[in-house]
């Protein structure tokens, strides 16, 4: 899928089925194949608490319509909570300006034709934030003026020529001004693609106005609604990160994520705890991109606290019943956005590359499959094994079995573990085979 791979998130929605009424989980299986990250955490935080407890998904309330989406009543009856789980997104396509200018980038791409990787990087108005505490923003002018100030323009136009008379050579652009940061490196590939980075205009600079804080205190809004009927189960709020990074300390100088947080407790004393959740890479690991799912608990000064075993729950136990993510939330929203650009099913990438040994070679049987379907060229093939195409190639390894006389001597299917999305085909090969190489003296000592 996108954070968790398609078959765990399969196995959640059987194991979910248990406790949800039909229309609950009908609505649940739409959203995720639409892709929305909101209820992929959503299913998979429902999946996890019912391991620990009795889960009900929207409870009725006799005197308030809110539908709240937890509660959970432990094993043994003694504590109870009602929770809301949220997601802190990105902007809306239409509002994003990143995104309505790759659009625009894309059509002249296609008009003329034109492969190759699109190394794009918008920079912000960082030094005004360092020094004058303003409000982040990117430095790339609006949907309509970007054809004025950026396309239309002469430079850039001679870029786009540079690039179609001169294909196999590297090419920059750049834009530096007041209100424009913009550079695009392109580089000959036979495939096209493009690659966004920029500036990340979330820096906190104002405690109580930034993302985070308005997804609590939209979610407080819903939830303080109960303390006025007769429920007078503890309150929390269940912060998933739908974009990516949300929950990273930023920079010293300013507010990080965890100070907005206990600044909205201290100022909410209604809620009882906050639980972050989200899926990131390794920290300060370059060899190893594995994601893992980092949780924080924050627990608030609310009259209806919860007890000990529950906050042993929250803060140690539940962490160990979450499925291991496939990516991180960063790349699984990017993933989202161009499967959703190229108006593509949401299924998930099978293995990249080959593994390969002295007598063996293993691929994905996913892009086997898609070749023997026609779906896959050759040419592509040879691509996303590493065997060409790419600026680190190394030579087609099948081609040097055969080139040494080799034959198959055994074909296996191996399980991909922890329920990814692919498995292993594994190429077993024997000593050389007369078939394809030439004749030799079997003992040439005697």
């Amino acid at each position: 899928m996108a954070i968790f791979s398609r078959r765990t998130l399969q196995r959640v929605i059987d194991e979910n089925a248990k406790f949800l009424k039909s229309k609950q989980s009908i609505k649940f299986v739409e959203k995720l194949n639409e892709g929305k990250l909101e209820f992929e955490w959503e299913a998979v935080v429902l999946n996890v608490f019912s391991k620990f407890g009795n889960v009900i998904h929207e409870p009725p309330f006799e005197k308030s319509r809110r539908k709240i989406d937890i509660l959970f009543t432990s094993k043994d009856e003694s504590s109870k909570f009602l929770a809301d789980v949220t997601c802190i997104l990105g902007k809306k396509d239409e509002n994003n300006i990143i995104v309505s200018f790759e659009k625009e980038l894309k059509k002249i791409i296609d008009q003329n034709n034109l492969s190759g990787l699109w190394d794009i990087f918008v920079g912000g108005n960082d030094r005004e934030v360092s020094f004058l505490k303003s409000k982040p923003n990117l430095k790339l002018p609006s949907r309509n003026e970007s054809e004025r100030k950026i396309f239309n323009t002469e430079k850039f136009k001679k870029f786009i020529e540079d690039v179609k008379n001169f294909p196999g050579k590297n090419q920059d652009y750049y834009l530096r001004n007041k209100e424009i940061n913009l550079s695009i490196k392109y580089e000959p590939r036979p495939f096209y693609q493009i690659h966004i980075s920029h500036y990340d205009d979330r820096t906190i600079t104002s405690i109580s106005q930034n993302n985070i804080y308005d997804r609590l205190k939209d979610k407080y809004d819903q939830l303080i609604e109960l303390i006025e009927t007769d429920k007078e189960e503890a309150l929390g709020i269940i912060l998933c990160d739908g974009f990516g990074c949300s929950f990273r300390t930023k920079n010293a100088l300013y507010h990080n994520p965890k100070d907005v947080i206990k600044y909205f407790l201290l100022n909410h004393k209604e809620i009882s705890f906050i639980l972050t959740a989200t899926a990131e890479e390794k920290p300060h690991n370059l060899f190893d991109r594995t994601p893992l799912i980092m949780i924080d608990f924050y627990e608030g000064e609310a009259i209806n606290k919860i007890d000990e075993k529950t906050t042993k729950i929250l803060k140690y136990e539940l962490i160990n019943q979450f499925p291991k993510p496939v990516k991180s939330v960063w790349d699984a929203r990017n993933f989202v956005k161009e499967t959703h650009k190229n108006n593509e099913k949401y299924f998930s990438e099978g293995y990249y590359g080959s593994i390969f040994s002295d007598n063996e070679i293993r691929i994905s049987a996913r892009t086997m499959f898609e070749l023997l379907s026609g779906k896959l060229s050759c040419e592509k093939l040879s691509h996303y094994l590493g065997f060409e195409g790419l600026t680190n190639s190394i030579p087609n390894q099948f081609l040097e079995m055969l080139s040494q006389g080799k034959l198959f001597s055994e074909l296996k299917i191996e399980n991909g573990k922890d329920e990814k999305d692919d498995d292993w085909i594994v190429f077993k090969f024997g000593e050389t085979d007369p078939a394809v190489s030439p004749f030799k003296v079997s003992n040439p000592t005697k």
